[in-house]
């Protein structure tokens, strides 16, 4: 009912009703003047103690509150100017609403800020597991409009640790997404490294970013390397195996990361002795073995091989390992021996 149809139906009842119970006064729509009261007392022993009896009462209210309370308290209490007339009453409830609803949406603006400042602040956190970072990925790809169905997504924790090294710097969101801008179909379609992929096969978002990443200018990969320090014996072991691993699942199957490794130059021999035999893993596991000439110089060998291989594919893999994208020794030894039994089976064939 409208506040005209209202006054109607008023009229109607005290012209033809008696009307000796209908009330004359004003009622609110609205609650009113709204506040929290406590009456407390000092505790004992406080250095402000007055009287053990004395009780201060608090009153906690907004300050939209209290400007409506004081102002209703001149109008209504004091009656500074007279009596108060019915509009006045109702104009003084209608501002107590829309103070009600100031204070429903200050509440609300509040909450949406602290919200947002939480997430911004989430944004550039790292990214907490690979989990994590797998979910922004296929969110970035399907804001980019890249159809799930498009790419693969494997990898994502070697793709982790290679946004987490100091060089890189890119482990949060925030950072990440200003790489990635442009990441269409076409582009995640394209590698340099691979042949288009077929069938089946599609390509792995990590890897993708990783491409993409390695040949980002303002990283500038090349000169990070230049920067490296000498390896140990031991370290060189560590990334010469973390290569064979992180080539297996990087650049399945094994038949094209194998001809990669083999189709320029053969080192079959020295392969084969990094990936089964004892010797790689006791420098690796520094447990106290003397390391014989000859592993040592095999070893460098290998070392050198790798240096200089002409494969871009071999060449990208082993340059994530000198930089610190390492595999977990000796968890990973039963992974490499099932590589190794496939490589071999492939070269047997």
């Amino acid at each position: 009912m409208t506040g005209k149809e209202n006054a109607a139906v008023t009229e109607v009842v005290r012209r033809d009703i008696d009307g000796s119970d209908t009330e004359d006064e004003y009622q609110n729509r609205f609650a009113g003047y709204q506040a929290a009261h406590y009456r407390v007392r000092l505790k004992p022993g406080h250095p402000r103690e007055f009287h053990s009896e004395d009780q201060v009462e608090i009153q906690v209210m907004s300050v939209l509150q209290s400007a409506w309370s004081e102002v209703e308290h001149n109008i209504l209490y004091k009656q500074l100017k007279g009596r108060p007339s019915q509009p006045e009453k109702s104009m003084l409830d209608g501002l107590n609403g829309l103070v009600s609803i100031g204070e429903l949406y200050l509440e609300q603006l509040s909450r949406i800020y602290d919200e947002r400042i939480a997430h911004e602040k989430h944004k550039d956190e790292p990214f907490a597991n690979k989990y994590e970072l797998g979910s922004f990925l296929t969110s970035t790809m399907r804001g980019n409009r890249v159809p799930a169905d498009d790419f693969t997504m494997s990898s994502v924790e070697l793709l982790r640790r290679f946004l987490k090294l100091e060089s890189v710097n890119l482990d949060s969101k925030t950072r990440l997404s200003d790489k990635l801008q442009g990441l269409d179909t076409e582009s995640i379609s394209k590698s340099s490294l691979r042949p288009q992929p077929s069938g089946s096969q599609k390509p792995n978002a990590s890897l993708v970013v990783l491409e993409r990443l390695m040949q980002d200018p303002d990283i500038n990969i090349d000169a990070k390397v230049r920067e490296l320090k000498p390896q140990s014996l031991r370290k060189k072991c560590k990334i010469l195996l973390s290569t064979i691993i992180s080539l297996h699942e990087l650049f399945p199957p094994v038949q094209f990361w194998v001809d990669e490794l083999n189709k320029h130059t053969k080192n079959f021999d020295n392969l084969d002795w990094l990936m089964d035999k004892q010797a790689p893993r006791n420098i690796l596991l520094d447990k106290g073995v003397e390391i014989h000439p000859q592993d040592s110089a095999t070893l460098t060998e290998l070392w050198n091989w790798f240096e200089t291989h002409p494969s871009p594919v071999v060449t990208f893999v082993f340059t994530i390992s000198k930089l610190g994208v390492l595999r977990d020794f000796p968890q990973e030894f039963d992974l490499l021996s099932r590589i190794h039994l496939l490589s071999m089976e492939y070269l047997a064939v």
